[in-house]
């Protein structure tokens, strides 16, 4: 269905409110005059996608697949983001976007933790797109020292990345394995081998497995090293034998 863009205002998110996932962009529900479009594509007057009917919205309401808005005028390029969570990427993340051209409306309290912004693509993917790539590096960090939130800050980096790549399918398998989960590390590598680039990704993944970041390493102290005792990554030659 086609509708017109003036006039036009947004009443939903097609996304389920629970959802774990800490970032998501979803499609919007226009309501114009009485017709209610989910919108999938935008020209410089007027919007397109499937139909929908008030019974719809009800059914998506009940199951808890769609997020009620308050009436908000729909612009070219409308699209929602959920946030869910407020670790330091994700409130970054917000402060970028509400500088930016691309924010429309928002923050809208879904409930504890979850906020929903109404915003213009492409113009807000620059705000995304440094957030992801500062939640990559994050990650990549955490995965470095064996640390026991690697698993999260991995899924929010692939959450907040555009573009799905190899190294982060090597991320969140490298994550899920430093903290003892093979089987679901594995998983990750045979969705990257699904979609093509699976040799890439277990490149990616046995890198960060096998890397250290050097400032997490302590280093032996003399009296330790005196005793034989040694850290973890580290070979000390045995004691020469005492002098007679």
């Amino acid at each position: 269905m086609r509708v017109p863009l003036h006039g036009a205002v947004l009443v939903g998110a097609l996304s389920p409110a629970q959802s774990r996932a800490p970032f998501e962009t979803a499609d919007v529900i226009v309501r114009a005059g009485e017709s209610l479009v989910r919108a999938r594509k935008y020209d410089v007057d007027h919007i397109e996608g499937p139909d929908l009917t008030a019974e719809d919205l009800d059914r998506l309401l009940h199951a808890d697949e769609m997020i009620r808005l308050p009436d908000v005028r729909a612009a070219r390029g409308a699209a929602a983001w959920i946030i869910r969570g407020t670790g330091p990427g994700l409130r970054q993340l917000e402060q970028d976007l509400r500088m930016s051209a691309g924010h429309i409306f928002g923050p809208h309290h879904v409930s504890e933790g979850i906020r929903c912004f109404v915003v213009r693509l492409p113009e807000a993917r620059a705000a995304q797109d440094a957030a992801a790539n500062a939640a990559l590096q994050g990650a990549r960090r955490l995965v470095m020292r064996r640390d026991a939130t690697s698993v999260a800050a991995a899924e929010l980096a692939f959450a907040l990345a555009a573009e799905k790549s190899a190294e982060l399918y090597g991320l969140v398998s490298a994550a899920h394995v430093v903290t003892g989960d093979d089987r679901r590390g594995e998983a990750f590598l045979a969705v990257a081998s699904r979609l093509g680039f699976g040799e890439s990704a277990r490149r990616c993944r046995d890198e960060l497995v096998v890397s250290r970041d050097p400032s997490a390493v302590r280093r032996t102290t003399m009296r330790e090293a005196a005793l034989g005792v040694r850290t973890a990554g580290e070979k000390l030659l045995p004691r020469p034998p005492r002098a007679a």
